[in-house]
Order: C-alpha cells, then sequence, then structure tokens
C-alpha cells in the first residue's frame, strides 16, 4: 500500500524566517514556494476559509521534502514547544557523516542546541548511535544523527 515517505509538514508563524533558516544554515534547497487559497484545499485541510502562503524544501540530492504552511488564520498552539511527551508528531531526524563538525558549524552560527552530541551506550537499536538535538527559529525539534 505505502510506496515511500514524500514530506512532513510544519505550520509556521513566519514563513520567511523559517526558510532563511532551512535553506542558509541547514542547506535546504526550496523547490516550490506559493500560496494556496482554493475549494478543494479547504475542503481537504477542513478548515473554511483557509489560506496559506507554502514551500517545500528538500536537502540536495534527496527526493525527501519538509514542506511548509503559513495559515493566513493561523491558531497559536497554547502548550509548550517543550512538551516532547505530547501526543502527535514532534520531531524530525537528519542522518549525517560527522555529528562533532555539524554540531560545531551549527553553534558556531548560534543554532541553541538541546544538547551536545550524545553517545548511546545501551545494548539494543540504538547501540552505538551518536545524536543531538537543535531548535529552529520556531522552537521545532530537529535531531540529528550519526550511525556506527
Amino acid at each position: 500500500m505505502l510506496i515511500k515517505p514524500l514530506h512532513v509538514n510544519v505550520i509556521v508563524k513566519d514563513l520567511d524566517e523559517m526558510l532563511d533558516f532551512y535553506r542558509n544554515v541547514l542547506g535546504f534547497e526550496v523547490m516550490v514556494e506559493s500560496e494556496i487559497a482554493n475549494e478543494a484545499f479547504c475542503q481537504g485541510v477542513g478548515l473554511p476559509d483557509a489560506s496559506v502562503k507554502m514551500a517545500h524544501l528538500r536537502l540536495p540530492g534527496s527526493d525527501f521534502r519538509v514542506e511548509m504552511f503559513q495559515y493566513n488564520n493561523l491558531v497559536p498552539n497554547p502548550q509548550s514547544a517543550d512538551w516532547l511527551n505530547q501526543q502527535g508528531y514532534r520531531h524530525i531526524a537528519f542522518q549525517v557523516h560527522d555529528l562533532e563538525q555539524a554540531y560545531q558549524e551549527l553553534m558556531n552560527q548560534g543554532v541553541p542546541f538541546v544538547s551536545p552530541p550524545l553517545l548511546v551506550t545501551e545494548s539494543g537499536y540504538a547501540a552505538g548511535v551518536r545524536f543531538c538535538c537543535l531548535r529552529d527559529p520556531e522552537g521545532n525539534l530537529i535531531e540529528l544523527i550519526q550511525r556506527p
């Protein structure tokens, strides 16, 4: 039934600021920027009179995309982005070749990290994995992973 992952959607407050960060700090390419305001979209998302500024971004060499929507009628999230144990999607993860190098490059650009690179020492599925988490300008969590 399912073939492959296509994109993850992130609802943003400020599309321009988010595009700047994902493009200029993380290295994404902006594939599409557009506005959507039509009956099919409103019906599909279940929001009458909805319209969005949107963008699709991808990492060079990948076909997986991050889709960003800035709704005209954004409803603020009453809960903190720090509540990582809430039900629903909470972060996006990207594999890197050299975690320490990625961490240092992003730290040098002032990117806020939740933790420095960590090593999973327990046995099991993630044994030997190195990882760390950072926040984008709107507080969304991004995990960087280096596999052994």
